[in-house]
């Protein structure tokens, strides 16, 4: 990854060369190289390019295009370039051109077209001179994060929400408003951020911003068009090779890299095809987080241990070496400012926020530089076939809904059940939607909002989950941080769009749902993997940290109580009712984990959020 900023003034007493500084300064952890600009007068862009592909040992932003017309700078890693090269031509030595030079090359040609003709993770910045605008671009999955500026003589965009905080006249407040609604939606929406004036790119989308107006297009979003194959084991086999190619792109360069590995499908899935790509020349570290040894907890239907069922997938290849870690909680305002010094966001959940981090620590300390999780799997590689019963809804295809619905019966009602109530839920009347929707707990003064998790179709519902979820400055904070790349291959674009162009009924096969996945993954991992049906439980030892830092928890509230903006959205009185009536079972039931791991702990990480970036830069 790389650090990237750009800005234009109207305004006479801002420079816009010393403020390109000023961004790239508060930028300077995510870049290792010089900084390089160009200067337009009123304009700037500049970068400060972090090395991470063999190729970056030819990159020379930022690029001038079009005799100058252009200012093209680019944080990404591109996954098809021989593609690119063989419809751009290009008169330089192909094996000379850094991944920024194939992309500006394919802007020239193509200008905002280009972005959908892009693979891999990629975040893009281009001055257009002749227009007086900025053209802002993000990869479809939105792995690399991009935000920007607006207002009357100013334009600004940067990397992360700290480049443009950097600037003169910027509110460097919390946007008490968004963090209110996101909170409701427990998750991102819109364009807006945590931070007020600044707005961000959204994933799949180009934005253009001028001076008198932005518009945000989306120019990619996963549709369902039905593949029809011979059998199942074509399917099987198309879904492999898609598999391997998602993770032999991002191998590039890479020799020694680590994964995430839970007793799940996604995770072992990648974790064993990197293995068997990396073969004898290349090792895999493979990492489970775990509670802690003879922790009893259960949770109905879970997993609350995954660490057996992952070393069987993990023995069946010489070169991967598994560790597990049974990390202590240490949830300390320490931890929570590393998680805003380098995301510029509020931890989501403080539970994971231990065992990542502890992660991290192990790849710095093992000087891995590469990470190739498995989170978004189940939104597609994995995904269960409602997908496309939520499609024959859309289109009114009752007969095709019912026929796929039918083919559950070895699977079971309640799966039956299940699959149909999600499909009409996500693109029935509006209606049966709020009949169907459940409830949950709310650490907020106002009602919970799911209409963000509404859509016709399953690519329109998975296009938002994207946009939601948003894990640009997560993969920004491990780089910065930890001096980690992460490159997921669950977030390959013709993977997803493959996933989602099998038939339903693929996924259900004797008796098992996710059969697809089940049967590409033969011989890859073990048994138990494949056979498992229950969930794992994320640190399913969360309340033990919890009930050990019950005072530290009272004292973030207490804060909260005496700070006025924090106390307008957050239920203080709620929260510290809570803990005065702390359980003493039940830690895996929704009844529990609702009120106290995701509302109380949320609660608090919000809090925090807010009182720090109401302080900063003051």
């Amino acid at each position: 990854m790389t650090a990237l900023a750009a800005i234009w003034t109207g305004v006479g007493d801002i420079s816009s060369a010393r403020s390109l500084e000023r961004m790239l300064d508060a930028q300077a952890l995510y870049g290792s190289g010089a900084r390089q600009r160009l200067d337009h007068g009123d304009a700037a862009v500049g970068i400060m390019l972090r090395a991470l592909l063999p190729e970056d040992r030819f990159d020379r932003q930022p690029l001038a295009l079009q005799a100058g017309r252009f200012s093209f700078v680019a944080d990404l890693r591109l996954d098809n370039r021989a593609e690119l090269i063989a419809a751009l031509s290009p008169r330089t030595d192909a094996a000379q051109l850094s991944d920024a030079a194939i992309a500006g090359l394919a802007f020239e040609a193509w200008e905002e077209k280009s972005f959908d003709r892009l693979r891999g993770d990629f975040a893009i910045i281009v001055w257009d001179a002749a227009k007086h605008r900025f053209i802002l671009a993000r990869d479809g999955f939105g792995t690399r994060p991009l935000y920007f500026h607006h207002r009357p003589g100013l334009m600004a965009a940067a990397s992360m929400p700290k480049g443009l905080n950097a600037l003169e006249h910027m509110p460097r407040r919390p946007d008490i408003d968004f963090i209110e609604a996101s909170a409701q939606r427990m998750s991102m929406y819109g364009d807006g951020t945590f931070w007020l004036g600044i707005r961000r790119v959204l994933p799949g989308h180009y934005a253009v911003v001028s001076a008198d107006a932005v518009q945000q297009t989306r120019y990619w979003q996963p549709e369902i068009r039905l593949l029809k194959l011979r059998n199942h084991a074509e399917y099987a086999e198309a879904l492999r090779e898609r598999i391997d190619h998602a993770v032999r792109v991002r191998l590039r360069g890479e020799t020694n890299v680590a994964t995430h590995l839970s007793a799940g499908l996604d995770s072992g899935a990648i974790t064993a095809t990197v293995a068997q790509m990396l073969g004898a020349s290349g090792s895999v570290t493979a990492f489970t987080a775990a509670p802690r040894l003879g922790y009893a907890e259960t949770a109905v239907g879970a997993l609350t241990d995954e660490s057996p069922i992952a070393a069987e997938t993990a023995a069946m290849y010489g070169n991967i070496s598994h560790v597990v870690l049974r990390p202590k909680a240490e949830w300390t305002t320490r931890e929570l400012d590393r998680q805003f010094d380098l995301s510029d966001t509020p931890a989501a959940n403080i539970c994971n926020l231990t065992w990542i981090n502890a992660i991290n620590d192990e790849l710095r300390n093992r000087k891995i530089k590469v990470l190739m999780p498995g989170a978004m799997g189940n939104l597609a590689m994995s995904h269960s076939g409602e997908a496309t019963l939520i499609a024959y809804v859309a289109r009114r295809d009752y007969l095709g809904f019912l026929r796929n619905i039918l083919d559950m019966w070895p699977i079971g009602p309640r799966h039956m059940v299940r699959s149909a109530r999600t499909a009409l839920y996500a693109a029935g009347p509006a209606r049966l939607r709020r009949r169907l929707q459940g409830a949950a707990h709310n650490p907020l003064r106002s009602a919970l909002d799911h209409s963000h998790s509404l859509g016709a179709t399953y690519g329109e519902i998975l296009s938002s989950a994207i946009q939601r979820i948003d894990m640009g400055p997560l993969n920004k904070a491990a780089l910065g941080g930890w001096g980690v790349d992460t490159r997921d291959p669950t977030t390959d674009r013709d993977l997803v769009e493959f996933s989602l162009a099998v038939p339903g009924r693929q996924n259900w096969q004797h008796g098992h749902s996710r059969a697809l996945i089940r049967s590409a993954m033969q011989g890859r991992m073990a048994e138990s993997a494949l056979m498992l049906e229950q969930r794992g439980v994320q640190a399913a030892d969360w309340h033990e940290g919890a009930e050990q830092h019950r005072d530290w928890l009272r004292e973030q509230l207490a804060a909260t109580a005496d700070f006025a903006e924090a106390n307008r959205i957050i239920d203080t009185d709620q929260l510290m009712t809570l803990l005065d009536n702390w359980p003493t079972e039940g830690w895996q039931s929704g009844a529990v984990v609702n009120p106290y791991r995701f509302a109380l702990l949320r609660g608090v990480s919000m809090s925090h959020f807010i009182r720090r970036a109401s302080r900063s830069n003051r």
